[in-house]
């Protein structure tokens, strides 16, 4: 008989790091692109480097990687995805906003930020998907062995399966 994976829970530690990182990345992250754009290092530029290499390194090893990794997974399945495992993370990101019900004006501070920055928001910023495969994409993102299964809540293939839609219903009507 299998034990069930124990969820990889969060530890304060890597709470403080990622929220912090959250902040520089909001506070930053959009100057720091315009600035890398035209070819300057600046602060804004070092303290978005710092944060990534902070976040990836200390605060994911304990934050409790859940939905927004495990959406990724799910759609690499989908034919015609044509971005990179970050920018899937970024939408996915959005897609866990929905799933633990934060508050709409979060969601959208959030996918604002995405938007200008040009991370993808809406499932045809994704590529040319075949729309045909989203709920494989939902099945495969709740796969028991994947890192949904840290979520602090069951998630069916068909909350993941509305939350996809939800994030594109919201940036249409925000773009």
């Amino acid at each position: 008989q299998r034990l069930k994976k124990a969820p990889v829970l969060a530890t304060t530690a890597a709470l403080e790091v990622n929220l912090r990182c959250f902040q520089t990345l909001m506070t930053h992250g959009i100057q720091a692109k315009k600035d890398v754009e035209a070819g300057k290092i600046t602060d804004a530029v070092e303290a978005i480097v710092e944060a990534i290499k902070l976040q990836s390194g200390f605060g994911f090893g304990g934050d409790g990687c859940a939905a927004a990794h495990a959406v990724h997974n799910g759609l690499t399945i989908v034919p015609g995805l044509a971005r990179k495992h970050g920018e899937i993370v970024a939408f996915g990101t959005l897609v866990h906003m929905i799933l633990e019900k934060r508050s709409m004006g979060e969601i959208e501070r959030v996918m604002r930020w995405c938007m200008a920055i040009g991370l993808p928001t809406r499932l045809e910023d994704l590529g040319k998907l075949d729309m045909s495969y989203l709920p494989k994409a939902a099945e495969k993102a709740c796969d028991p062995k994947d890192s949904m299964s840290n979520m602090p809540f069951d998630v069916s293939p068909g909350m993941v399966l509305d939350a996809m839609y939800e994030v594109d219903r919201m940036a249409k009507a925000i773009k």
